[in-house]
């Protein structure tokens, strides 16, 4: 099993357009890069602190100081609190919750003894640390007063305002992994954690046990019983990460407890001093059924929520058939197949097959019946495929970790439903009151079956939308949908999950300086901004790509551009195959 992928802030070299990394000089804190490309973060080695108010300044650069300095949480945000009266100064408590904004849109103005502060805003994060994209100006009023002699803000606003530039510096992503409802992997809560805060093993802990954010809750469940709490901090010698629990830990039953141990490797392996597991439960090791002790970071490889591994073969469609390269290149990497015909795998007489997807043995594609599409499934080996549900029009097919088999259905009226087949289930519709007004052109759930990155729109208008599935009982719905990508990416034609955290998408762009066509782009699954990185696509045809499908693990890449299919790993593009619907599966359980 790989090893983890990076988390969001930190591309792969050689596949993204990427720039150098700088420490700027003065204004905000600035901290030294402590997210590795292991997925790993450290504590920070480094700080430029703010600087704090001076003689005779004008109340806007008091309020403009205050909000630089809010950028550093150091002893308390004391250079924070330089800026306010004494009085209100030894009172204050930072709020958790930040508005970013974008760096230049800051203007402060003043008006008797109030100072407007006008920002376009790009997200917020909210007081556990979650991310969302958001936008629109917004207005906020400083009162300043004057304090032995000086002008000093009278009454903070109940908000923290941090620019993007000041939380990307000051603030790391770290993933808090849970469960999904089958117990079969973990998914990822990215939460956002000021830099300067120390003690990160305990943070960490903390985070997890309080559970996850009310977006993902309906989605994951945690393994931790009721009331479960740390009893002192979590501490790291020699690798050893020893996390204290109190005793309701006990009542854990075995299963609950491997998805507990699981649910703490994941989530501390991200610190690169951390090479191994111990966990108490009263003061006492808590005994994990066919675990030994310590756990190693390297234990539960069988949770990856990105399940793809190195093993995943390429699929397409060709002449109305299901094929797969000859030598079938798993990553398309420099040396793999030539083009060529491919090897047929499944056919059916007279049935043009579009859209193959796979996993676990199992296929499924679509193809023309009376009045419309079928849906076909069957073994990828041997068998009959049989049309399991008929429909006016449906989106591609695909299948999540439990076997679960995704489309969106239009009926003869032109009315959209999410359907689900479970494998060897009956066809579901699944409720999803947020796609209901819109013209979903795709649905394509994670591969830890908790969450589905959607396509909604008119042609030219298509957007990015992430949800969430709640599973109540096993009763399906989706819900939580948020767009994930800035206004000035456009008429999106595919999506496709890069790995647990990452989509990769199939966009147009607004900004002046590219070309007109569609490109590969690489977004955050939080929608948090300025990470996106476009694909290089040097070696393409100059043709746009039609067709993206994406693998994690060397950042492995297939397009469907010009008649063929093109598979990258790392940035370099080969062609594969003549064909269309690339597609990455697992050709065996």
């Amino acid at each position: 099993m790989r090893a983890r992928r990076a988390g969001v802030a930190v591309i792969g070299v050689g596949l993204l357009l990427g720039g150098c990394a700088t420490i700027p000089q003065g204004g905000a804190v600035h901290v030294a890069h402590v997210e590795n490309r292991d997925g790993t973060v450290d504590e920070p080695d480094s700080r430029v602190l703010p600087p704090g108010p001076t003689e005779g300044q004008a109340p806007p650069d008091v309020v403009r100081g205050f909000i630089n300095a809010s950028a550093s949480a150091d002893n308390a945000y004391a250079i924070a609190r330089s800026f306010l009266t004494r009085a209100v100064g030894k009172a204050w408590q930072a709020p958790r919750a930040v508005i970013v904004y974008d760096e230049g849109s800051l203007q402060a103005n003043l008006s008797g003894r109030v100072v407007t502060v006008t920002v376009n805003q790009v997200g917020r994060i909210d007081a556990r640390g979650g991310f969302s994209l958001a936008s629109g100006s917004l207005s906020f009023q400083y009162p300043v007063t004057k304090d032995r002699g000086e002008w000093r803000i009278a009454t903070p606003p109940e908000q923290l305002l941090l620019s993007e530039a000041d939380v990307r510096r000051s603030f790391r992503s770290v993933d808090i992994y849970f469960v999904n409802p089958s117990d079969q992997v973990v998914v990822p809560d990215r939460v956002y954690l000021q830099s300067s805060r120390r003690d990160l093993p305990t943070r960490l802990a903390e985070r997890l046990l309080s559970g996850p954010s009310s977006w993902l809750a309906p989605a994951v469940r945690t393994a931790f019983p009721a009331g479960t709490k740390l009893t002192g901090r979590v501490d790291v010698r020699n690798g050893m990460a020893t996390v204290p629990l109190s005793r309701q830990a006990l009542r854990a039953n075995a299963s609950q407890r491997r998805a507990m141990s699981a649910q703490l490797v994941w989530t501390l392996k991200q610190l690169t001093d951390m090479s191994g597991l111990e966990i108490l439960a009263g003061g006492a090791p808590l005994d994990v059924p066919g675990q030994g002790a310590p756990q190693s970071r390297d234990d539960w490889p069988s949770y990856d929520p990105d399940v793809l591994d190195s093993d995943a073969a390429v699929y397409y469609s060709r002449d109305g058939s299901v094929r797969s390269p000859v030598d079938n290149p798993a990553a398309g990497a420099a040396g793999a197949a030539q083009i060529d015909n491919g090897k047929v795998l499944r056919s059916v007489p007279n049935v043009p097959l579009r859209h193959p997807v796979v996993a676990g043995g199992r296929l499924a594609a679509l193809g023309p019946v009376p009045d419309g599409v079928g849906l076909y499934t069957g073994a990828l080996s041997s068998g009959p495929l049989a049309v399991v549900w008929r429909a006016a029009a449906m989106t591609p097919p695909a299948f999540d970790v439990r076997g679960r088999l995704w489309t969106v259905v239009t009926d003869a009226a032109g009315k959209q439903r999410v359907l689900v087949v479970p494998q060897g289930g009956r066809p579901t519709y699944v409720p999803a009151p947020d796609l209901a007004a819109g013209d979903v052109q795709q649905l394509c759930p994670s591969r830890d079956g908790a969450r589905v990155v959607a396509v909604v729109g008119q042609p030219g208008q298509r957007q990015v939308y992430v949800g969430r599935v709640a599973d109540h009982g096993g009763a399906l719905s989706l819900g939580g949908f948020h767009t994930v990508l800035p206004d000035r990416y456009v008429d999106v034609a595919d999506v496709g999950w890069l790995d647990a955290d990452r989509i990769v998408v199939l966009v147009k762009t607004s900004d002046t300086g590219r070309a007109a066509g569609r490109f590969p782009l690489v977004a955050a699954v939080d929608g948090w901004p300025g990470l996106e990185a476009t694909v290089l696509t040097a070696g393409l045809p100059s043709d746009e790509p039609l067709q993206i499908a994406a693998a994690p693990g060397g950042h492995r890449l297939l397009v469907s551009v010009g008649g063929q299919i093109w598979g990258s790993a790392s940035g370099i593009w080969q062609p594969l195959a003549v064909g269309e619907d690339p597609a990455y599966g697992s050709p065996a359980s």
